[in-house]
């Protein structure tokens, strides 16, 4: 199956590795969050972006079915929002290049363990520059679920966090439950010009207000 979607950037931290999981090879790793109240986070994150714009996606198949599907939606929705800009397609084989790894965290140990979280929705880390890693709870359910995979998978694809009513807004509370106009200009800018977002859909009705 194949998909299309924009990416999204974040607001990163650096963690120390835990060194005694010989899973990990890195000794530093860099984080972005979705929070259930405004936290500090600070600086942009750098990623790498990939070839054609296109990005592979492996989901965990420990997800139910109606997350699974939640997850592939949010995926269409950044492909749909963007006019076919970034474009992902699914894949079988995780942790490799330009490959969105999405992990089942479970109940908050994985988001605690991989990017140094504490009571956030969701989180995303590199591996390498190349290769971001999104954890969604499985606790998370519904419309919440949908848009913290949402605004995770735009982190996986190089946006930063930005002010409130966009899906990349850093608080659940003053987040779009939908991609936004703002959130394709930040895309427009982490994408260094490649990307005009000013004749999508989204933008048009914004300047038509």
């Amino acid at each position: 199956m194949a998909w299309s979607v924009s990416r999204v950037a974040a607001r990163e931290r650096t963690r120390v590795q835990i060194a005694s999981d010989p899973e990990y090879d890195v000794t530093m790793k860099q984080s972005a969050f979705f929070v259930l109240a405004a936290g500090a986070l600070a600086g942009c994150l750098q990623f790498e972006p990939a070839p054609g714009h296109e990005y592979g996606v492996y989901i965990d198949p420990g997800f139910s079915t109606s997350q699974h599907q939640a997850i592939m939606d949010a995926v269409t929705e950044w492909q749909t929002a963007s006019g076919n800009f970034v474009r992902f397609h699914g894949t079988d084989a995780k942790d490799e290049p330009f490959t969105i790894t999405v992990n089942l965290a479970h109940s908050g140990w994985d988001l605690n363990r991989e990017c140094g979280a504490n009571g956030e929705l969701g989180c995303t880390w590199w591996r390498n520059t190349d290769m971001p890693r999104v954890y969604l709870p499985p606790e998370i359910g519904g419309d919440m679920f949908r848009e913290t995979a949402l605004h995770e998978l735009g982190h996986a694809i190089g946006l930063d966090h930005i002010g409130s009513g966009n899906i990349m807004c850093a608080d659940a509370g003053c987040a779009s439950p939908h991609v936004e106009c703002g959130d394709l200009k930040e895309l427009e800018q982490a994408w260094s010009g490649e990307f005009d977002a000013s004749s999508l859909p989204a933008c048009k009705a914004k300047a038509a207000q």
